[in-house]
């Protein structure tokens, strides 16, 4: 398994648009607080792509930082950010 950033997944997905249908979050952890960044996490996504392609199990390492923009699209006070992610993946990475 690959760990890359948020970004990083962006540019796979954008790259590889024809070949993926779907890209799912299986797994969502909060690890410690930084003053800089604020919380970290680690998620995996699972990319699943058209037949004849292997679908991937991807780590994403990210902050509290990049994950404001999802929390303000998806402006619901009752989700957690974990629910707010996984909704965001659902829909956007929806190919």
């Amino acid at each position: 398994m690959q760990a890359i950033t948020l970004p990083d997944l962006n540019n796979f997905t954008a790259n590889n648009e024809g070949l993926i249908n779907r890209v799912k979050v299986t797994k969502f952890t909060q690890l410690g607080f930084n003053d800089m960044t604020g919380y970290d996490y680690v998620f995996n996504v699972k990319v699943e792509t058209v037949e004849g392609y292997k679908n991937k199990l991807i780590t994403i390492i990210t902050n509290s930082t990049y994950l404001s923009d999802i929390e303000e699209l998806i402006d619901d006070e009752e989700l957690s950010i974990e629910d707010k992610v996984k909704n965001y993946f659902d829909y956007y990475f929806l190919v």
